[in-house]
């Protein structure tokens, strides 16, 4: 039996009144109408959008680009619903290091493998005997040159000459340097204390006081017919270009690279050459842009800013970041690196003559960069509209460009990643009841470029353990 109704038979028909109250969904949206708390809205799995501002997603098939419209307007739009069939082949991007990566013990016999057994042994691999000979001729004849001139007559020895620093003084001088860099005392002369309370300090067994300052004093690692007053390195040149060739010597990056620069800490003022980062959290300092392996930490090579002025910059029209990185870079071409810059770097020059020498280069974007690409800069209503977690790709040329919202929006440049490709990462936000857990979408672009981009990071977090006294950089001073 077929029964029908009319519209009018229920129009007097009233819900029956309960007293179960709201659930918490209910309050938690309640609590968001009542408030503004946008990233709270954005944790609502299917948020309530008003009529006015309705997006409708066009997910696409064909070879065109997907799109959203807005009011008419139309907002460029490509998720993981649109196939990147654009990406390369895995297998024509694959790493393929000159030499086997992690330490290089090539020109180290067997013998001298065994030898090393403590760290002080590791620690020899850069300060050389040859270094150290360097180090003790440069010094004795910066002393002598003073002491025939009749200045700091107090260092001279017995006879009124100076007397020649030997390389196992040498060895123990800086052995004082690095104790006194993470034993901090309130001066120098408190480390020769006879008080009880610093009776285990073994500073005083190795050398006095007096020595030590006057070697100190004289301390020279340029020859002074080499010294080049026009160059503000020129009295530690040597030791800087000998520890950029050990590292590189000893050890070859595994696949994931990153730039960066770094502050030394420093308050000499008088340089020419100190710098002054406000977000950093060493402030003032000597600056350093610094090549260093992902998974280890490990320094691979750096050199040091001397200011805009003083800086040799390799082309003039791509500026001074795109020289940065392709001075750091020479010793890594053609065996499928994949380096991670920040948005300070990244140009489209750089990222296109890197991709010709076989180095895949994965970089954040700044708004106006030639490295984003038009379609996003003209469909910029996205990035008011979008939600956390959601993201949208283009691919341009040879080029994947990937923007994905968080607290805010990030923009990715890859070669060789898929646009489609999801993953997910936890955020933490605060609802009525607490702060709550909540796993959010994230393109495998960006997963991959928050892990690549903590080399530098985590090698100066290992720096910051060891190296913290101000006496650990008078070499650099002097």
């Amino acid at each position: 039996m077929h029964i029908s109704y009319s519209h009018s038979d229920f129009d007097d028909y009233e819900e029956p009144y309960t007293d179960e109250g709201m659930s918490e969904e209910e309050e938690d949206y309640l609590d968001y109408l009542l408030g503004d708390n946008e990233e709270e809205m954005n944790d609502f799995d299917d948020p309530w959008i008003p009529a006015d501002t309705y997006i409708s997603s066009q997910s696409s098939v064909e070879s065109s680009s997907s799109s959203c419209t807005l009011n008419s307007t139309r907002i460029y739009w490509k998720d993981e619903n649109s196939n990147d069939d654009g990406a390369p082949d895995p297998r024509t991007v694959q790493f393929k290091p000159n030499k086997k990566p992690g330490i290089q013990f090539g020109r180290l016999s067997r013998h001298t493998l065994k030898l090393l057994t403590s760290p002080v042994d590791f620690f020899k691999l850069f300060l050389t005997g040859m270094l150290l000979t360097s180090l003790c001729l440069s010094t004795n004849q910066h002393a002598a040159y003073h002491i025939r001139n009749g200045k700091f007559q107090s260092y001279a020895g017995p006879n009124g000459s100076w007397e020649v620093v030997t390389e196992q003084e040498m060895e123990k001088f800086i052995g004082i340097l690095i104790y006194m860099s993470f034993m901090k005392l309130s001066s120098v002369d408190r480390y020769w204390s006879r008080d009880a309370l610093y009776r285990f300090n073994p500073v005083p067994s190795c050398m006095s006081c007096v020595r030590f300052k006057a070697i100190l004093s004289f301390l020279q690692i340029t020859p002074l017919p080499d010294v080049n007053k026009d160059n503000k390195l020129t009295r530690v040149e040597p030791i800087i270009e000998h520890v950029r060739n050990i590292s590189r010597e000893l050890f070859q990056p595994y696949e994931k690279i990153a730039v960066d620069e770094r502050i030394v800490k420093s308050k000499h003022k008088w340089s020419g050459i100190r710098q002054f980062m406000k977000d950093k959290p060493v402030k003032f300092g000597i600056k350093l842009w610094v090549l260093a392996d992902t998974i280890t930490g490990y320094t691979c090579d750096f050199y040091v800013y001397l200011g805009k002025k003083r800086t040799q910059i390799t082309d003039l029209s791509k500026g001074l970041a795109y020289s940065v990185v392709m001075n750091l870079m020479p010793n890594y071409c053609n065996q499928g690196y994949r380096l991670f810059i920040d948005s300070f770097y990244t140009t489209l020059n750089l990222i296109n003559d890197l991709l010709d020498k076989k180095v895949y280069t994965i970089g954040a974007v700044r708004g106006n960069s030639t490295a984003k690409p038009s379609v996003f800069k003209k469909n910029d209503g996205w990035e008011k509209l979008a939600g956390r977690g959601d993201f949208r790709w283009h691919r341009e040329s040879r080029f994947l460009t990937v923007q994905w919202k968080d607290c805010k929006v990030v923009t990715i440049v890859s070669p060789i990643h898929t646009g489609s490709k999801v993953s997910g990462c936890t955020r933490t936000f605060q609802a009525r009841t607490g702060w709550k857990k909540q796993v959010v979408k994230q393109p495998e672009c960006i997963k991959s470029y928050n892990d690549g981009m903590f080399g530098v990071d985590k090698s100066n977090q290992y720096l910051s353990n060891f190296i913290g006294g101000k006496y650990c950089f008078s070499i650099a001073l002097i």
